[in-house]
């Protein structure tokens, strides 16, 4: 083989790869903001009141007290695959009283950034609770899970 030919067949070995790696790029799917709301059903509703696992704070806020103290603002949201490797991880935001209704509650809410699209479906664990099942699109559209 000449030096010639070499140095054609390397450059063609170059431009394929170049166009192949393009080609992935402008295909796959990327990242995506999971984002969801844990709601924790029960307690008074009445500020400044901790019952049913739920404290009721000022200004509507509330966060999980007693057997639901690791739901709070601040707590670990993390997301895994289809094959179970976490992928991305947040926490929760804030929490808002859900008062006013039926049944009192505290509603926890999270957006999980940089979630690779497209490696459903997910599981979501929060604080230290079982991770549960969600699908992209609900992910994408807000997840809501209720713990009783």
């Amino acid at each position: 083989m000449t030096m010639r030919t070499r140095t054609v067949a390397i450059a063609g070995v170059l431009v394929v790869a170049g166009i192949a790696t393009a080609a992935y790029l402008l295909v796959r799917p990327g990242d995506f903001t999971a984002r969801g709301t844990v709601t924790i059903t029960g307690g008074s509703g009445i500020v400044g009141v901790s019952s049913g696992g739920v404290f009721y704070g000022d200004h509507g806020s509330c966060r999980g007290v007693d057997g639901y103290s690791d739901l709070t603002p601040g707590s670990t949201v993390s997301i895994a695959n289809s094959s179970g490797e976490i992928v991305a991880l947040g926490a929760i935001e804030v929490g808002e009283s859900k008062t006013g209704v039926t049944e009192p509650g505290c509603m926890l809410h999270f957006n999980v950034h940089e979630v690779p699209a497209g490696d459903g479906p997910y599981q979501v664990a929060v604080g230290h609770r079982n991770a549960v099942p969600a699908s992209e699109d609900e992910l994408r559209s807000g997840a809501l899970l209720v713990i009783d």
